[in-house]
């Protein structure tokens, strides 16, 4: 399937669009690792790498993931121009990617993601889970898209809170046998009990 045969397919990923299986994968062209794309043959007898992929100017794309959310297939992936994570939507069929989404994930202005480690459907919301280091230490931070942008989410053990705590939204309080989510503009206050 790769597009080259003496360079190595790296991260591959494979998932389903419209029905459609699609592999994803970042391969050296020469000049940089850009991400390609391939779905199956019409007779099921092989995979044909679709003619677009997904490249920017002066930049080397990898560590890939992919999560089906409310129905709309994203692609996570570092973009190591500016030390980026990016995101972009796939639809279409076969399944072509739309516009990176070019704007900061990254928490702090300074701060290099080290990795994505996952991306998931939280009550139909993407959620994107990451490290990244601040200049001092690795963090883990959780981002969640919603308007159109990536907003930062606060997480929370909740063994950690005592009564009378207040935790504003966008948050996630995590317990042992659940998550509870507190919606931007909305706070979660411990109680007694």
């Amino acid at each position: 399937i790769n597009v080259s045969s003496t360079h190595n397919a790296i991260d591959p990923r494979l998932t389903v669009v419209n029905g459609v299986p699609l592999l994803v994968w970042t391969e050296y062209n020469g000049t940089l690792d850009v991400i390609h794309f391939a779905v199956p043959n019409a007779n099921d007898s092989g995979w044909t790498t679709e003619p677009t992929s997904l490249t920017e100017a002066s930049s080397n794309l990898y560590a890939l993931k992919l999560a089906v959310i409310a129905g709309t297939t994203w692609l996570v992936y570092f973009s190591d121009l500016q030390d980026q994570l990016r995101t972009v939507t796939l639809s279409g069929t076969p399944p072509a990617p739309g516009t990176p989404y070019s704007g900061q994930i990254n928490h702090s202005n300074t701060g290099i993601p080290q990795q994505c480690a996952s991306l998931a459907d939280v009550a139909g919301v993407p959620y994107l889970g990451f490290a990244e280091y601040d200049g001092t230490s690795t963090k883990a931070r959780v981002s969640r898209f919603v308007g159109g942008a990536w907003h930062e989410v606060s997480v929370w053990l909740r063994e950690t809170l005592r009564s009378g705590h207040h935790i504003a939204g966008p948050a996630l309080i995590i317990e042992p046998n659940q998550t509870v989510i507190v919606e931007e503009g909305w706070q979660a206050e411990v109680s007694g009990k």
